[in-house]
């Protein structure tokens, strides 16, 4: 914490001991969240012995709107762990940011999960779903220690959290712009042609249909890389019917809204490979790892970069 983190070989030995992905989805989630019983409190953190430190999200009772006066959608939750630097926490986020590598990750990164999981329509389908799982028990819960159960669902539910999660995410990317002293959010499209199930990997995640939109920020390049289906090659990438690279992986700027498509050539494969075992969390005294085995049906080698185990919600991914 005391040293300038702008510096490449001071910022390799905390990047050596410190998971940083996790750092970002951990802090991008709680600021997102206005949780106000954190960092001064509820943090927790691991290492499993020879690896990296890594966060644990937990107690989140003091957020999204909560407390509607000081966790309402409008509050810049960055501006609360600034001014509270004396927290090891804060302090060691914002040295974090010194470095322009891990400012650009963090920032693509945020825009990553305001275009997936907290995107409005995702959030407000994901609180319905627990809200019809909790229903019956709330009529118990209600009944042994008092309240409406309708309150709870008209009031806390349909108005607060949801009118949290539906305007939460422009704030966000307002106090961003802001922080980091950019211009906009720009809104780009990508679109496949002649895709036949290839796919578009911008920065952390990989959209499953095409055309897809996100947001992102003005000033701080992303990632693109095209990921053919099997079977199928990639030929380059247009902008306005112009080629603007031939390269399966580039850096793009916005400066303004924009559509980008990535071509393909080929015929697709119609034998897919298929995972045939899991291993995982094996017995210590027999420990060989947690791996997959995938079988390839089809004669040709397979090209597998870039391919991910991800669990339903789109939020872990592996």
């Amino acid at each position: 914490l005391n040293h300038n983190l702008s510096d490449p070989e001071n910022f390799e030995i905390v990047e050596s001991q410190i998971d940083l992905l996790n750092v970002i989805d951990y802090f991008a989630i709680q600021l997102f969240i206005v949780n106000t019983d954190w960092p001064q409190n509820n943090v927790k953190y691991w290492n499993p012995g020879d690896g990296e430190w890594q966060y644990i999200f937990m107690d989140a009772d003091n957020s999204m709107s909560f407390n509607y006066g000081i966790q309402n959608y409008t509050i810049n939750a960055y501006e609360r762990i600034m001014n509270n630097q004396w927290i090891p926490h804060s302090r060691l986020f914002f040295s974090l940011l010194e470095n322009e590598d891990f400012k650009h990750r963090f920032i693509n990164r945020f825009a990553d999960l305001m275009n997936t999981i907290f995107k409005p329509a995702r959030s407000l389908a994901f609180i319905d779903t627990f809200k019809d799982s909790l229903i019956d028990e709330m009529e118990f819960h209600k009944q042994k220690w008092g309240g409406s159960v309708n309150t709870w669902e008209t009031y806390h539910i349909e108005n607060k959290l949801k009118n949290f999660f539906t305007y939460r995410p422009n704030y966000v990317r307002d106090h961003t712009i802001e922080l980091f002293d950019l211009s906009a959010t720009y809104r780009l499209y990508l679109h496949t042609e002649n895709g036949q199930g290839s796919r578009i990997r911008i920065n952390s995640i990989i959209p499953e249909t095409y055309p897809w939109h996100g947001y992102y920020f003005d000033s701080v390049p992303v990632m693109l890389k095209a990921l053919p289906a099997p079977g199928m090659d990639f030929s380059h990438w247009e902008e306005n019917g112009q080629i603007i690279s031939t390269e399966r992986e580039f850096w793009w700027q916005l400066t303004e809204h924009d559509t980008l498509t990535a071509f393909f050539t080929g015929t697709p494969d119609t034998l897919f490979p298929t995972i045939t075992e899991i291993n995982y969390a094996s017995h210590k005294d027999v420990d060989a790892g947690d791996w997959i085995e995938l079988y390839n049906p089809n004669q040709e080698s397979l090209d597998i970069s870039g391919w991910q185990l991800k669990n339903d919600l789109n939020f872990s991914w592996f």
